[in-house]
């Protein structure tokens, strides 16, 4: 072989340098660096080391045979809930290299309390501030630790109150909204909300329904008893719900705070004709036209009829009783 003769005969300088360059390739073992790697790449079962990317685009995940045999070190459960140590993930690096995934526990990052920089209590993506309970979140600047947001929660079917002042089915519920603890329990809702807490007022026109309530936007700035939170109403008119005229035995009547409302061809619900429950009114202008009310009573006008409880028969003032 040429490379007997090399090593045995006489060779010029070019040759001797040419035989230098080859022999590791023919010998299986590469230099690159500091280390000899063997060619084909490390051994499964190692854990990750860095490396370049390769050029050949996106690679696929691992599969966990080329990891090799599962490691024999313990998960850890890191103090912000994360899992540390052996994450039992078989992951590739940037060279390509499959192997198992050994965690090191992040440094607990506290949040809230005073901090010259507001950004620095502020939590992560996918993180929320845990308070203990004595902290009553963060109240007189208690700090608090960053925690990793819960994936999942059981069902359970209980009530407890966030510090955002929402109530949560659970403490884990709360977590993965990304709040903390406040109290076992239901929050206490305040009664009322101002207009400053439902915003700006909505263009939407109010609606006169046909029962004589007001639908649409109702003006009414109220508080949403499941979530908490405030808004401008925005209702439905309800359906016409009918009265007088036959009924079967026991049907109800209008509910507290209408009246049956007639039209005066009705004539109070004469010869059986229905009427139409609509709304008490609250106040009434001060009108002198006097109005002859189903109840027999003559009123200053259809509207105190009406507030009275009672459609009008007749326009007029009622007939004297002989």
């Amino acid at each position: 072989m040429r490379m007997t003769n090399l090593l045995a005969g006489t060779t010029s300088l070019s040759s001797l340098a040419a035989l230098l360059l080859l022999t590791p390739m023919l010998t299986g073992v590469s230099s690159c660096g500091d280390d000899d790697v063997p060619i084909g790449g490390h051994d499964a079962g190692t854990t990750l080391d860095a490396g370049p990317a390769p050029d050949a685009g996106p690679l696929p995940d691992c599969a966990p045979a080329e990891c090799g045999p599962p490691l024999g070190a313990p998960s850890i459960l890191c103090e912000d809930g994360s899992i540390g140590g052996n994450t039992g993930n078989c992951l590739r690096n940037a060279a390509g290299v499959c192997g198992w995934e050994l965690r090191e526990c992040p440094v607990a990052r506290s949040c809230g309390g005073l901090t010259a920089d507001p950004a620095a209590a502020v939590c992560q993506n996918g993180f929320f501030c845990s308070y203990t309970r004595a902290d009553i979140c963060g109240a007189a600047d208690a700090t608090g630790v960053c925690m990793v947001r819960p994936e999942a929660c059981p069902a359970i079917a209980g009530a407890v109150c966030g510090c955002d002042a929402v109530t949560y089915t659970s403490e884990c519920v709360a977590n993965a909204a990304g709040t903390s603890l406040s109290h076992d329990g239901a929050c206490e809702m305040p009664a009322g909300c101002t207009a400053a807490e439902c915003g700006p007022a909505p263009g939407a026109p109010a609606i006169l329904c046909a029962d004589g309530s007001i639908g649409g936007n109702t003006g009414n700035c109220l508080r949403d008893p499941a979530s908490g939170s405030c808004g401008w109403e925005f209702r439905e008119c309800p359906a016409e719900q009918s009265c007088g005229g036959k009924t079967p035995a026991g049907s109800p009547g209008c509910p507290t705070g209408y009246y049956c409302n007639y039209t005066l061809e009705d004539i109070c619900g004469a010869a059986d004709a229905p009427g139409v429950c609509h709304t008490l009114p609250i106040v009434c202008a001060e009108i002198f036209a006097p109005v002859c009310g189903c109840n027999g009573m003559t009123y200053d006008n259809e509207c105190r009829a009406n507030a009275a409880g009672t459609s009008v028969s007749r326009v007029g003032a009622c007939a004297a009783t002989p």
